[in-house]
């Protein structure tokens, strides 16, 4: 109501007012503040929106007087939220899970594993730089969780002595293969696509004797088609070594065959039955969710990490080789009004003068005649 409607003095009005009250044109008075009732909902109060409807928001404790909404949504939010990103990181956590590690059986010089289904563990840091040279798959994201031991990955450098020897001139190749031993020794996800078929004991000490490793299929043929040209000489290829066959026939199942079958000649350990799966193909087996391994894998015209080129040419069918530089230009010399050049011919010498067209400078620049 405004001072024309009210009938009586300003200061009457003026009292009214600051008293909360208002004098209605029918002679009721009513509180100013019931039209400012408090609204019943912490995300109302909270609203700026909602100021026109309920008026400004003032705590009615003194303990909340002077203190602001927006601090108390952030903890509401975070208490939302942190849940959802702790599962995310145990689930990460949940999803590493060995079942090797570490040696517990001897078998000449070679060296069995120990059934180990627990979490991995952290890279000694004394020598994660040399397991991230050999393996830097392993250490991607900041992974530094291993299911393998410094004993063991000794026993993996020794076994791939060989290896190095004849495909080290191919890096991808030579990388590729190595990646594949990397994941099935020292994954920290191994449990996803390494299975324990048996196991012996000796000297009451639990030891792995065969195991299935499963892979893609596009992993594998990959693999070998990264090595299926490279050299071991002129005549020969890396591939009968490793695939215990004459080149022509190995195929990338008789070549994961033979790397897994056990052999101490090979340094095999025990029996890897390598399988292959179709990209996002899952087993069910004893309870648990069979997921192949499904790395990087490199093509032998691509450089991997931690090497500085390619394969060559001749060790590569996706190489393209450089076009043949022209021949080195044969000598000329003028001889009196006559040019001369010799060129080599299968071994014989060619000789060939022409008259020349141009005259012969003088000491000054000009000419001379002959």
């Amino acid at each position: 109501m405004s001072i024309k409607d009210h009938g009586g003095s300003a200061e009457e009005w003026k009292r009214e007012r600051q008293a909360g009250i208002e004098v209605t044109t029918d002679g009721n008075a009513i509180k100013l503040a019931a039209e400012r009732a408090r609204p019943s909902s912490f995300l109302a109060m909270a609203d700026p929106s909602n100021s026109n409807k309920f008026g400004p928001y003032e705590p009615t404790s003194k303990a909340m007087r002077g203190v602001s909404a927006a601090p108390i949504i952030g903890i509401i939010l975070l208490l939302l939220f942190f849940p959802c990103a702790l599962s995310s990181k145990t689930a990460d956590t949940e999803d590493k899970q060995c079942v090797m590690r570490g040696i517990c059986g001897k078998d000449g010089e070679l060296r069995q594993n120990c059934r180990y289904e627990k979490q991995p563990v952290p890279v000694n840091s004394s020598m994660e730089i040399e397991y991230s040279e050999l393996c830097p798959q392993l250490f991607k994201e900041g992974n530094t969780d291993l299911c393998c031991d410094d004993e063991q990955f000794d026993v993996l450098k020794q076994k791939l002595v060989t290896a190095r020897n004849i495909l080290w001139h191919c890096p991808s190749c030579y990388a590729n293969y190595v990646n594949f031993w990397c994941q099935f020794a020292c994954s920290p996800y191994q449990a996803q696509f390494v299975e324990i078929v048996e196991t012996r004991r000796a000297d009451d000490v639990e030891y792995v004797s065969e195991v299935n490793y499963y892979v893609t299929k596009r992993y594998a043929d990959e693999l070998f088609d990264s090595c299926k040209k490279v050299h071991l000489s002129t005549e020969d290829f890396s591939l009968r070594v490793l695939c215990g066959t004459d080149v022509d026939l190995c195929t990338p199942e008789r070549l994961f065959r033979y790397i897994g079958t056990y052999s101490k000649i090979n340094r095999v350990p025990f029996t890897i039955n390598v399988t292959m799966l179709k990209e996002g193909q899952t087993v069910q087996k004893n309870n648990k969710i069979i997921r192949p391994m499904d790395t990087i894998t490199y093509k032998c015209d691509v450089v991997p990490p931690n090497f500085g080129h390619n394969c060559e040419c001749v060790d590569c069918h996706l190489c393209k080789p450089s076009p043949p530089l022209p021949p080195e230009p044969f000598p000329v010399w003028r001889y009196r009004k006559v040019l001369c050049t010799i060129e080599k011919r299968t071994g014989w010498m060619f000789g060939a003068c022409i008259d020349d067209p141009t005259p012969a400078p003088t000491e000054q620049g000009g000419t001379i005649g002959m």
